[in-house]
């Protein structure tokens, strides 16, 4: 089956990333109860320890590292790897951040990267509101800054603006994907009544403290979801 562009970034964080471990977890992606890499020796070492282990076994001898020894090397490694990528990550966002800083216009940042900047609340409103002016005008206006302009930004210009962009039929995709994407934002849906000729649903949505409510009805669920998704959007941005 094929997965939308929501579910894997749902599936990206909640499986987080690969760890060594002496327990066989298999592979997610590939469906395989069983997995190693084996490719260069020379490149990695966790590589080394599976030609060496793979070989003994092959030749009928006793496997050379017990599981304690294994458990320490895979240990190591993945300290090693966790702390270089935090490196790298620092590297790059001072970087990044410092290019930013000194931006007089934002329209060279895609999509991620103006989210990353809207997010730390460190950015120029002026240059901001042209930005997304400009976008908003060329039908340019991504996912995440889509996010980012109606709950991040503490414009009303803005928010409403954002708003009027987004199809009926995908602000309940958006809002599910903002979930993902804001820690703070928790958005659930309670069934009032399922007779067959009306569905009624109530949307609670809850971000920084303030709660909204909104109730969608409609001849199935998902039609009723949506306009209680879509009324609770519309209420946010009057809060």
């Amino acid at each position: 089956f094929i997965l939308s562009k929501e579910e894997r970034f749902k599936y990206y964080h909640l499986l987080g990333k690969a760890q060594y471990s002496t327990t066989n977890k298999g592979h997610f992606a590939l469906a395989l109860p069983g997995y190693l890499h084996f490719t260069s020796p020379l490149r990695r070492f966790a590589d080394f320890l599976n030609h060496r282990m793979i070989k003994a076994y092959l030749r009928g001898k006793s496997v050379p590292y017990p599981v304690s020894r294994l458990e320490k090397i895979a240990n190591r490694i993945n300290s090693v790897q966790n702390k270089a990528n935090e490196n790298k990550n620092e590297k790059f966002k001072e970087r990044f951040f410092k290019q930013a800083s000194v931006a007089d216009d934002y329209n060279s940042f895609n999509d991620k990267e103006l989210f990353r900047i809207i997010q730390t609340g460190e950015f120029n409103e002026q240059l901001l509101i042209e930005t997304y002016q400009e976008r908003i005008k060329n039908n340019n206006l991504k996912e995440k800054c889509t996010i980012a302009g109606l709950f991040l930004i503490k414009s009303k210009t803005i928010q409403t603006a954002v708003a009027k962009t987004i199809p009926d039929s995908e602000v309940l995709r958006i809002l599910n994907l903002a979930t993902s994407l804001l820690e703070k934002l928790h958005l659930e849906f309670i069934e009032l009544e399922n007779s067959e000729t009306l569905k009624k649903t109530q949307a609670n949505l809850n971000f920084n403290g303030i709660e909204i409510q909104a109730i969608g009805t409609g001849i199935n669920k998902k039609t009723a979801k949506s306009e209680a998704a879509k009324s609770c959007l519309l209420k946010w941005i009057e809060k």
